[in-house]
C-alpha cells in the first residue's frame, strides 16, 4: 500500500511539474497623478472682487470637475483589477479543486488496486 501511495504521490508530483502555467504581466506600479489646475487663491486679507470672485468659481469648477474625472478614472481602472484579480482567484481555486478531486479519485483507485492483489 506504501508503494502504490507513494508512487501516486510521484505521479502527482510529476504530472503537476510537467505543465507550468502561462506568465503573467506585471502590472503597471507607477500612476500617472492628477494634472487638474488649481486655482489661484487671492491672500486672504484682500477683499475680492466680483469678477475675482466669479473667475474663482469657475475656476473652482473647473477644478473640481478635473479631478472628479480623474479619481472616476481611477475608479475604473481599481474595477477592471478587481474583476481581473477575481478571474485569477477563481481559476486558481477551480485548478485546486480539480487537483484534489484528481487525488481523491487516485487514492481511491490506488486502495483498490492494492486491495484486488491481496
Amino acid at each position: 500500500m506504501k508503494k502504490l501511495y507513494a508512487l501516486g504521490l510521484l505521479l502527482c508530483s510529476a504530472a503537476a511539474t510537467a505543465q507550468a502555467p502561462a506568465p503573467v504581466a506585471a502590472p503597471a506600479t507607477t500612476v500617472a497623478p492628477a494634472s487638474c489646475t488649481k486655482p489661484v487663491l487671492s491672500p486672504p486679507t484682500k477683499a475680492m472682487s466680483k469678477k475675482e470672485s466669479d473667475k474663482l468659481n469657475v475656476d473652482n469648477k473647473a477644478y473640481q470637475d478635473c479631478v472628479k474625472a480623474y479619481v472616476t478614472a481611477r475608479k475604473a481602472v481599481v474595477d477592471e483589477h478587481n474583476a481581473v484579480a477575481k478571474a485569477h482567484a477563481d481559476a486558481a481555486v477551480a485548478a485546486q479543486t480539480d487537483f484534489n478531486a484528481y487525488v481523491t479519485e487516485l487514492n481511491a483507485n490506488l486502495a483498490e488496486r492494492e486491495k484486488a492483489s491481496q
